[in-house]
């Protein structure tokens, strides 16, 4: 299905998809991806959901046209994107990163519009301190880790996307590995920086009081990313919080897209159903 585009008001192009009919599932993905992690979720849930993905500003095929790219930017694009629509109501699913963004957009415009909010294998705070252990890379990733891989992604971006890659999945291997490495490369490791960097600086914890609406949280039991205790705690974070945990790693979504769409079908059949 081809890609529909909308100018946003800064002049950039934001390329969405949006696919079946019915209630809106807004799917929002990860750092340096594309819409195209939703492929398996969009071919079974267009049965009985409106599924609408999209390139986030500076990945896949929507542009940037500055190297600066930060989380407020990408939820005012969404923003934007829903306004555009004019969707009144739905679901909001953030994968990996997209999680980060979709709370963003929940802190700068309330959920007043959001039904369900869908958290899949993300966090509240990326960075691991003596005050949480919840974050990146199973509670590892500190701020003495971060300092180093922003080095790396401004002067050795092949060797960061190489290393991140093979913490997306233990499937990754031989073509499909070399695929996913060159994808990643493909973006503008200035912009990607940026967003690195601004990541570093959230933290969701307070926004997790404000969310009144159900929320799922689904994590991948083999999971390199976020430990499954980490989910779990999370979940428990807001006050209608639901979690599940699903067989496979960080890229679950592709790994065992089968078990994924169940486990979101099943959720979102309780939301809707009077």
């Amino acid at each position: 299905m081809k890609m529909k585009s909308l100018v946003l008001e800064d002049g950039n192009k934001l390329f969405y998809r949006v696919k079946g009919e019915g209630k809106t599932i807004l799917c929002i993905h990860g750092f340096g991806a594309d819409h195209g992690v939703f492929r398996f979720l969009e071919r079974y849930l267009s049965n009985s959901f409106r599924i609408i993905s999209m390139d986030l500003r500076g990945h896949g095929k929507s542009s940037c046209k500055s190297n600066n790219i930060l989380v407020s930017d990408l939820s005012r694009d969404i923003n934007e994107l829903i306004k555009y629509l004019q969707i009144e109501s739905f679901s909001l699913m953030g994968y990996s990163m997209g999680g980060t963004v979709a709370l963003e957009y929940i802190r700068t415009f309330s959920d007043v519009k959001v039904e369900a909010l869908i958290l899949i294998e993300s966090s509240l705070k990326m960075i691991n301190d003596n005050s949480w252990n919840s974050g990146l890379f199973l509670g590892e990733y500190d701020h003495e880790t971060h300092e180093e891989t922003l080095k790396e992604i401004e002067f050795n971006w092949e060797e960061f996307c190489r290393e991140f890659v093979l913490k997306l999945s233990k499937k990754l291997n031989g073509k499909n590995y070399e695929l996913a490495v060159k994808n990643l490369m493909n973006n503008n490791n200035k912009a990607l920086l940026s967003l690195w960097n601004d990541m570093g600086k959230v933290d969701n914890r307070n926004i997790a009081l404000m969310v009144d609406k159900r929320v799922l949280y689904i994590s991948g039991n083999d999971s390199q990313f976020y430990r499954e205790e980490a989910g779990k705690m999370i979940s428990s974070m807001f006050k209608k919080g639901e979690f599940a945990s699903v067989q496979g790693g960080h890229l679950l979504l592709l790994e065992n897209p089968v078990e994924v769409n169940r486990v979101i079908e099943e959720f979102l059949i309780q939301i809707y159903t009077p």
